[in-house]
C-alpha cells in the first residue's frame, strides 16, 4: 500500500497507541483529536508515534485547492490518480472526517499530493472554511445539522465575518413543507447562538443561485454559547423535500477569525 503521506518537513512526533494495525505514512486522528501521520508501522494495542506538526505530503481529492485553506482527511475519498476509496485531502470539510491542516502551496485538480501544514488553522488573517452538501445533505438538515467551521479550541471563540451560500441547481427544485423553513447559522447545534440566517427561498430556487446574509448583531449573547463552540448550518423548521434525483450541490463558504476570550 502506497502511503497516504510523507514528510517533507521535520516536525513534532507524540506518542500514539491505535486499536488497529497502522503503516507508516498512514494519516490517523490520535486521541486529543489532532491529525497525525504515522512514522513507522505500529501493531494493534502497542504505542508508537505520530508526527503532529510539520509540512506533510498528503493524497489529495482532483481538487484547485488554493494556498492557506483548510483541509480535512476523508477516510473513504478518491485520491487522484490513486485508488479510489482509500483517502484523500479535501477542502469540502463537510466530506472529512477530521482537520487535517492548512494548505501551503495552490494545487491543480491533478496534483497527486498536497503540501500541508499538519494541525496548522492558525491565522494572521480572516481564514474561509468551505463546506459542500449534497442534496440528500440538505434534506436532512432539521434532524442533522452540517459543521461548516469546527471548534476552535479552549478559550477561543470563532468569529464569522461573513457567509456565501452557493447553490449549483440540477434538474429538480428542493420544496419546503412548511414554509418558511430557513437555513440558520448558529454556535455549537441547532437552537445555538445564531449568526446569521439565509432565506428558504436561496434553497428552492430553480436556478443557480448564491446568497450572502448578513451577521447578525449578537451583543449580549453568553459566553458559555460561543466560546469552543463549532459553527453550523441548520434547517430551523422540518425538512426538506425534493431533488429526488440529487444532482443539486450546495456550497457554504464561511469567512472567520478565531479570536482568544480574554476572561478572568
Amino acid at each position: 500500500m502506497d502511503a497516504e503521506a510523507k514528510y517533507s518537513q521535520a516536525g513534532e512526533a507524540v506518542d500514539y497507541t491505535p486499536t488497529a494495525v497502522r503503516t507508516a505514512g498512514q494519516v490517523v486522528q490520535i486521541n486529543d483529536g489532532r491529525a497525525g501521520i504515522c512514522v513507522d508501522a505500529i501493531v494493534a494495542n502497542v504505542k508508537g508515534a505520530a508526527q503532529v506538526k510539520g509540512i506533510v505530503e498528503i493524497k489529495q481529492k482532483a481538487e484547485i485547492i488554493a494556498a492557506g485553506t483548510i483541509v480535512g482527511w476523508d477516510e473513504d475519498g478518491d485520491p487522484y490518480g490513486g485508488t479510489a476509496g482509500t483517502g484523500a485531502v479535501t477542502q469540502y470539510l463537510a466530506d472529512a472526517d477530521f482537520i487535517v491542516g492548512k494548505v501551503q502551496t495552490t494545487t491543480t485538480a491533478t496534483t497527486k499530493t498536497a503540501k500541508v501544514d499538519l494541525n496548522e488553522i492558525g491565522q494572521s488573517g480572516p481564514v474561509v472554511y468551505t463546506a459542500r452538501l449534497t442534496a440528500a445533505q440538505m434534506l436532512l438538515l432539521a434532524t442533522t445539522q452540517i459543521t461548516l467551521v469546527p471548534a476552535p479550541g479552549a478559550d477561543k471563540v470563532v468569529q464569522v465575518l461573513g457567509i456565501q451560500g452557493i447553490l449549483d441547481y440540477g434538474s429538480e427544485v428542493l420544496a419546503e413543507p412548511s414554509a418558511p423553513d430557513d437555513l440558520e447559522v448558529v454556535y455549537d447545534a441547532a437552537g445555538g447562538t445564531s449568526i446569521a440566517a439565509i432565506i428558504g427561498d436561496f434553497v428552492i430556487g430553480s436556478a443557480d443561485a448564491i446568497a450572502q446574509p448578513q451577521i447578525k448583531d449578537i451583543a449580549g449573547a453568553a459566553v458559555t454559547t460561543m466560546v469552543n463552540k463549532a459553527v453550523v448550518l441548520d434547517n430551523n423548521g422540518t425538512d426538506y423535500t425534493g431533488n429526488a434525483t440529487g444532482d443539486t450541490v450546495f456550497t457554504f463558504k464561511t469567512t472567520c477569525v478565531v479570536n482568544k476570550c480574554e476572561l478572568s
